[in-house]
């Protein structure tokens, strides 16, 4: 305004410059797409994704997990967290709290521009599924899965040069491919299908539509209004699923339990051979990658659930016993399966986590546990009903898991430690999405030790005591031994806490037996760490307190122990990361508790700022 009237002398063209402001403030009123727009949607229009993109060995992706945004119509758009909200979002999918594909998040507030939404500062609020659909990726790992191959082409032709029957051959029925390798890895629990009928849940009008629509077994043609090559792979994709909706009369997954997009190149923003959508139904291959088994498995992997797995080198892809490692690139070589830890996650060889194929051993209950091991290769011959994984329990959220990598049968063509014992950790205590890490493998005699494991001051020792190939099946025998660290008490060094009492040793290992020195508040005194001395209680008592980035959330008191009567409670905070001068009262001889809260739940360290007390 202060602009325009500077030109007020100019009457018409001040009414005419007056006249399109109005209309491109209109303009951008009407239109969700203007760049900036404030979003107003529902808040639980945005179901929280994570899409996984596998790199093209020898290039450089620019993040191979990012979070999505998918509304109901199934158009996606990527989540601009800053790095407060993503170290949140990560701990929070990590330790289970979110649950990707099924958990909404909270829009109020968030801007969008193109195919992004960046979200408003503070905290990401995600509100847990009520959902009683369909959940792809936790429920739909065993049984008859159709699936259904879309294959892409712009609006200048570009598309895959090979044939609907070519690519109906390399997904289904070639002589090694997608359906062949689940269901051998899966030994039948899983079986891939291109056979659609009202029996797998199909309508008779819906099978109409994709009959009239299928170019080969499982495969179908879509011709989008978009040139690849100016556009990156959210617009791609987003005007695959709307034009295949169109086609089919459904909004896909509909009755497909998978759908796979085969685009002819990337052209914006590549360096990857494929991506998938985490618990969920597409997955998206450029160039040859749609034909390669390995990537086949991974992506659709990533649809179950399934996490990356890292090697011994920390990367994010290098486990090569596992092919949601960097998988095999080849339309001919394909016989690899999973690894431990997704092994024990998936419903396969006996349903998921512990069974009879599956064994659970807790160090700190038993120090020692010796067992033998049959790989999966050989899972259909297994007359002693031998376990294919052994979980080693931390008492964390954090496990590591034990198996037989037998390079036979569906894994024969492995490409990391062929018949050697794999020792493999990931989160989430194995049962849902969490990137795992090798840890090592050993050959026979070969031993690999955790160091104070479990906090315990006792290290784990894990031992490849004999591995025998020579017979059918092939076994691995293996030993883990929690080393004892102490004989009697005299055994156990202070640990240089007054406090917590002297060290004993229980069990092998050296622990503080918790005996307060000064006698505790029913003596009337409290012990002091800074000097090592016993304080009576009476006389003052001081808080001090540092805030976190969201002050107004913390609050603590002080009851008696005797009737739950507050005697002294906390000022209101205000300022973020500030030092707090000290609250201080006097409380005569007794017992008191001290409860100090933080109103959203997440506490005041250190997603958020680093606040103490």
């Amino acid at each position: 305004h202060k602009h325009l009237s500077s030109n007020f002398d100019d009457t018409p063209f001040y009414a005419m410059k007056l006249f399109l402001a109005s209309m491109l403030i209109a303009s951008a009123v009407s239109h969700e797409s203007i760049r900036g727009r404030s979003l107003q949607a529902p808040p639980l229009d945005c179901t929280i994704n994570g899409a996984a993109l596998l790199e093209i060995p020898g290039e450089t992706l620019d993040a191979d997990f990012v979070y999505d945004c998918v509304n109901r119509m199934g158009e996606t758009s990527r989540l601009i967290l800053d790095d407060e909200q993503k170290n949140d979002l990560d701990a929070q999918v990590k330790r289970g709290a979110v649950t990707l594909g099924e958990d909404q998040i909270e829009l109020a507030g968030a801007m969008m521009s193109g195919n992004a939404i960046t979200l408003p500062n503070g905290k990401v609020k995600v509100n847990k599924s009520t959902s009683k659909g369909r959940k792809l990726g936790t429920l739909d790992k065993v049984g008859l899965k159709p699936i259904l191959v879309v294959r892409v082409i712009d609006k200048n032709g570009k598309a895959r040069t090979e044939s609907d029957d070519e690519i109906s051959s390399d997904v289904f029925s070639d002589a090694v491919n997608l359906k062949s390798q689940l269901s051998a890895c899966s030994y039948g629990d899983l079986t891939v299908t291109n056979d659609y009928s009202e029996e797998l849940g199909f309508t008779s009008a819906q099978l109409e539509k994709i009959s009239e629509n299928i170019g080969a077994p499982g495969v179908m043609n879509a011709t989008i209004d978009l040139d690849i090559t100016e556009n990156n792979r959210y617009a791609i994709h987003d005007a695959v699923t709307s034009k295949v909706n169109s086609l089919l009369g459904f909004t896909l997954p509909g009755p497909f339990d998978q759908v796979m997009y085969v685009v002819e190149k990337c052209y914006v923003s590549c360096g990857y051979a494929a991506y998938a959508y985490i618990n969920s139904w597409m997955s998206v291959y450029q160039d040859v990658y749609y034909k390669y088994v390995g990537v086949q498995v991974h992506e659709l992997g990533h649809n179950f659930g399934l996490a990356h797995s890292g090697g011994l080198n920390g990367a994010t892809y290098t486990d090569h016993t596992c092919m949601m490692g960097n998988p095999l690139y080849s339309d001919n070589i394909g016989k690899m399966c999973y690894n431990p830890a997704k092994n024990w996650q998936l419903p396969w060889y006996g349903g998921a986590g512990a069974g009879a194929y599956k064994k659970v051993f807790d160090p700190l209950v038993d120090s020692q546990f010796f067992f033998e091991l049959i790989g999966i290769g050989e899972y259909d011959n297994n007359p002693s009903n031998l376990p294919v994984v052994v979980k080693i329990e931390t008492g964390t959220a954090n496990d590591f898991f034990i198996g037989f990598n037998r390079a036979f049968g569906p894994n024969v063509e492995n490409d990391e430690a062929d018949n050697e014992v794999t020792l493999v950790e990931t989160g989430n205590n194995g049962q849902s999405y969490s990137q795992s890490s090798l840890k090592a493998h050993l050959t026979q005699g070969e031993s690999y030790t955790f160091g104070n494991f479990a906090g315990s001051g006792r290290d784990l020792v894990i031992t490849a005591d004999s591995i025998n190939i020579a017979s059918a099946p092939g076994t691995a025998s293996v030993s883990a031994v929690l080393q004892a660290a102490c004989a009697s008490d005299s055994d156990c060094a202070d640990d240089g806490i007054f406090c917590n009492g002297d060290e004993v040793c229980i069990n092998g290992g050296c622990f503080s037996n918790g005996i307060n020195p000064c006698g505790g508040v029913v003596a009337g005194y409290i012990c002091i760490e800074d000097n090592d001395t016993c304080s009576q209680i009476d006389g003052p008592i001081s808080v001090e307190l540092t805030t976190d980035n969201y002050p107004a959330e913390i609050s603590w008191n002080i009851k008696r122990k005797s009737d739950a009567g507050i005697v002294f409670s906390s000022p209101s905070y205000a300022t973020k990361n500030t030092v707090y001068p000290p609250s201080t009262t006097t409380l005569s001889s007794g017992e008191y508790t001290f409860t100090i809260s933080d109103s959203y739940g997440d506490g005041i360290c250190c997603s958020y700022g680093n606040g103490s007390y």
